[in-house]
């Protein structure tokens, strides 16, 4: 990929805005289908069947938060674990903006102990810091849902009363639980919309059987 504005051209500027907060959530959740929504998916299904390892290894390192966004995105849904860590620590940094809400949807698709280890590792860095309103919002409810896949209660130890999750919620202008639940709420409609809309039924079942094989 030595062409960066072709690289930007098929990879990135097709995704980016869509994957921006979620923006794709609204018309795949929209009650009435539409040509936008048949492009839209159309358009990243063949994004997420096509591309490659080392197309996302590009992305990710880039210095900008839109290939970034859009490398975490078709990691998660492709099922990479092999960012897990790169991304891990990426979050960690969080250098730029909007590029972490990929690694949390990134790590809550790999869903192992790692990710998860990960996401806590950012929010013991980053709730304490009720200057910084990065993407707490975005890693709690992405460890909330591995919590199920793992068995743990992870989340909960950060939600209890008067613990790390309030004292930096503290800065909303809604109370702390309710800033949680409508997170976790936009959270999780995200992840379940672009799995569910996203990955080719082939990808889909390939993904399955390779977890599901004894190790």
């Amino acid at each position: 990929m030595d062409d960066l504005n072709e690289l930007y051209q098929r990879w990135v500027n097709p995704f980016y805005g869509r994957l921006l907060h979620g923006n794709f959530r609204g018309p795949l959740l929209a009650p009435m289908l539409s040509p936008e929504r048949e492009e839209m998916v159309i358009n990243f299904r063949r994004g997420v069947a096509n591309v490659t390892t080392s197309i996302v290894d590009v992305l990710i390192s880039l210095p900008d938060w839109r290939p970034r966004l859009a490398g975490s995105w078709f990691a998660a849904l492709r099922g990479w674990v092999q960012f897990r860590d790169q991304l891990g620590a990426m979050l960690l940094e969080s250098r730029v903006c909007f590029a972490c809400q990929g690694y949390c949807a990134a790590l809550a698709c790999f869903g192992d102990q790692a990710s998860a280890d990960h996401l806590r590792t950012y929010l013991d860095a980053w709730l304490p810091r009720k200057d910084c309103f990065y993407d707490q919002h975005w890693a709690l409810p992405a460890l909330a849902w591995i919590d199920p896949r793992l068995q743990t209660q992870y989340a909960d130890e950060y939600l209890t009363p008067g613990g790390p999750w309030e004292h930096w919620a503290s800065i909303q202008s809604q109370p702390a639980q309710a800033f949680y639940l409508e997170s976790r709420r936009r959270f999780d409609l995200t992840l379940s919309a672009a799995l569910s809309a996203f990955r080719t039924s082939r990808l889909f079942v390939a993904h399955n059987r390779r977890h599901s094989e004894p190790g």
